[in-house]
């Protein structure tokens, strides 16, 4: 479901995935009609495109396009661009998920992967603090100031990183089954595409934060990181009140949610 031409709303996304009552599905499609985003031909007429170039592929995809009717607009052609800089600020100012950049002169080869094409994640950069290790599935929990559950991370950390990491663990912590909890005290970056609920979606290490104390990963920061505020914002003062009950980190927030709306 689109948010704006280059946001979905994967919450959203997995809700309707998961829903199975054709009742709620009708529901749910008046309320919210999803999307189908096309990127890519690979059959037309019966006849296959894939030993075709993709530049080839995409002139014949927009050819077809341009017979639809208003009616079909939930069935979109996804935007192209040749110059990287400029879907990079698209990308960064309407929170999207990342680019691919593709080989124009590229063959569709189907079940592997290949350098043709390359995603590049934009990821928002959160603080949390390590708690525990699980043997079993080999993640590190993850929690805010005040015991609170940020998620679980694996991925992304270096060798020594999670040497170093898991020394300290065993070192300080205690063992309970197969899984070790600690007091916590380390700090890291988190690179992720967003936090809900006690869950962190596509989390990887980024950095270890030893200039920082549990107390400073807190909800506040959380959603600071999750906003992708420009570095030209210097915020100070966040939880100082604006409104009634709006603080100046509540204000810009809202501000940085919108403003893909306040410029079309």
């Amino acid at each position: 479901m689109l948010r704006t031409p280059y946001q979905a709303n994967f919450s959203s996304i997995q809700t309707r995935g998961r829903t199975r009552s054709k009742v709620k599905i009708q529901q749910l499609s008046k309320q919210r009609p999803v999307s189908f985003l096309c990127f890519d031909l690979l059959l037309l007429n019966d006849q296959t495109l894939q030993s075709q170039t993709l530049l080839d592929r995409r002139k014949q995809l927009e050819q077809l396009f341009k017979q639809f009717t208003v009616e079909q607009r939930q069935l979109l052609l996804i935007h192209s661009f040749k110059k990287l800089n400029e879907i990079k600020e698209i990308s960064f100012f309407h929170q999207a998920e990342g680019i691919v950049a593709k080989n124009i002169h590229s063959t569709y080869i189907e079940g592997k992967r290949t350098r043709q094409w390359i995603k590049w994640k934009n990821y928002r950069t959160v603080q949390g603090v390590i708690s525990g290790w699980n043997l079993t599935n080999d993640y590190f929990d993850v929690k805010l100031d005040k015991n609170e559950e940020l998620g679980k991370i694996k991925h992304g950390f270096a060798q020594e990183d999670k040497k170093t990491l898991t020394n300290f663990i065993q070192a300080n912590g205690r063992k309970q089954g197969t899984h070790w909890y600690v007091t916590p005290s380390v700090c890291i970056d988190i690179n992720c595409l967003d936090v809900k609920d006690g869950e962190i979606r596509e989390p990887v290490f980024r950095s270890f934060r030893f200039d920082l104390s549990p107390t400073d990963c807190t909800e506040e920061m959380v959603r600071l990181g999750l906003a992708q505020l420009p570095k030209e914002i210097d915020l100070t003062k966040p939880n100082k009140e604006l409104f009634p009950r709006i603080t100046k980190l509540d204000y810009l927030v809202y501000l940085r949610n919108v403003a893909p709306f306040l410029t079309t």
